[in-house]
Formats: structure tokens, C-alpha cells, sequence
């Protein structure tokens, strides 16, 4: 079956196509473009959805189609957390729990930096300040240190920098490796994903990783999926 899935960020929509769980056509809009989606789904007569923001109807955009929400009420997963827990957060823990079927890591760098722990149930997780922000507030709570939010990459590999930039840098960087190390052995993870808008700045970083720009639109598949039988 094809199904229309769309994930609804902080600063994008990301939507897809997806039959038997494979991504066929993928796009991103912006806010101001939103009414542009309903030519993308042309022909999709199913749309499933997890929003993270308030005041896009959905349902009434795509009033011609069958309309989903996953939410915190209709998890098929187990979830160890308050009902405040993001749908995109349950939505990847869905791919984890249906899919993966194992203890996973999921590290997704958006407009903030969430670090999820999944296996058959949602275990958990963190919620760290982006690195937009990040740089953007050392710089305007300062005097002379440089503003690095639109830096093109995160090529800085060592313990210790010798620049203003490098130092920056690293400390955002090391302070995330190690959470992250601390968390992964804490846990004993066995896979390992990272995902998000600004993943590709860190992907060096964690080489060890899955890149997988989907997860989230691959989890809302296997939900309803799921949900439907």
C-alpha cells in the first residue's frame, strides 16, 4: 500500500510517499509553502502525521484524503515518559520497536539535540540545546567571541583547540561525545542512528552510526501499518 507520511518539525515538514515501508518520493517544505503538499500527494488517498507544533490543521489541508495522528494516546509502544514526550520522538521509537527490535540509540540533531534510548519501548531520553543556538548564544551573551552558527563544517577532530573557533567548537563537540559514550555504554546499545536537519555537520563524528534521514517517516509507516491491522 502507498501511504502518505509527514513529519511536522520545529522548522521544517518533511513529507514522503512510502509502499512497504520503502521512501518512493521525499520533499521538505517551509511554513509559508505548506499548501504546496497538496500536490505532493496527489493521488494518495492515506496521509499519516506526527506534528510537533500547534495551528496547522491538517486534516482540514488535506480534506479530500484519510487523515492519521499519531500521538501519545494511540502508541502501540509501550512509553516511559510523561504524555509532554513529542510525537516525532514516539514516531522514531516506533521504527525502533517494529523494526530494529533492539536496544538503539537514536541521536537526532534539530533545532534541539534529543538523544533517545528505544527497544521494545520507549526507555527514555535527553534534550540538549541545538548547536545553532549554542553558538548563537556564546556570541551574544559575549564581547568577542565569534558568532559560528553558520559554520559549513565541523572538520575539528582533537582534544584541545588552538583558535578561538576550534575552542568553540570542540568543546561543543566533546561535551556531546561524551554524554553520548556514557549513555551508549550505560545501556549496552546495540544499533546505532543519527538523523535530523544538521546531522551531516556530525556525521564524522560518529562514524560508527546509521545515517538514516527517515526514521521518522519510516516509523509513522510502521505505525500505521500496524495500527490499521
Amino acid at each position: 500500500m502507498k501511504v502518505g507520511a509527514i513529519d511536522i518539525g520545529n522548522s521544517l515538514i518533511k513529507c514522503a510517499i512510502i509502499e512497504d515501508e520503502n521512501i518512493l518520493l521525499f520533499e521538505k517544505f517551509n511554513f509559508d509553502s505548506i499548501e504546496k503538499m497538496k500536490n505532493f500527494f496527489n493521488g494518495i488517498n492515506e496521509i499519516v502525521y506526527c506534528s510537533v507544533v500547534g495551528g496547522i490543521n491538517i486534516r482540514e489541508i488535506l480534506k479530500d484524503k484519510e487523515v492519521y495522528e499519531l500521538n501519545y494516546q494511540n502508541s502501540l509502544i509501550e512509553l516511559n515518559y510523561t504524555e509532554t514526550l513529542g510525537s516525532d520522538r514516539i514516531a522514531k521509537a516506533h521504527y525502533i520497536a517494529l523494526k530494529i527490535k533492539e536496544i538503539s540509540i537514536i541521536l537526532d540533531f534539530g533545532t534541539a539535540t534529543v538523544i533517545d534510548i528505544v527497544n521494545s519501548k520507549f526507555l527514555g531520553g535527553l534534550i540538549l540545546i541545538g548547536y545553532k543556538t549554542y553558538l548563537k548564544c556564546l556570541s551574544q551573551s559575549t564581547s568577542k567571541l565569534p558568532n559560528l552558527e553558520y559554520i559549513e563544517e565541523f572538520k575539528v577532530n582533537k582534544l584541545i583547540g588552538n583558535s578561538t573557533e576550534e575552542a568553540i567548537l570542540l568543546g561543543l563537540i566533546s561535551s556531546y561525545k561524551f554524554l553520548i559514550s556514557k549513555i551508549e555504554n550505560e545501556f549496552n546499545v546495540k544499533n546505532k542512528f543519527i538523523t535530523g536537519g544538521n546531522a551531516k555537520f556530525f556525521l564524522e563524528h560518529f562514524n560508527d552510526y546509521v545515517y538514516d534521514p527517515y526514521i521518522s517517516l519510516k516509523g509513522l509507516f510502521l505505525w500505521f501499518k500496524n495500527f490499521k491491522t
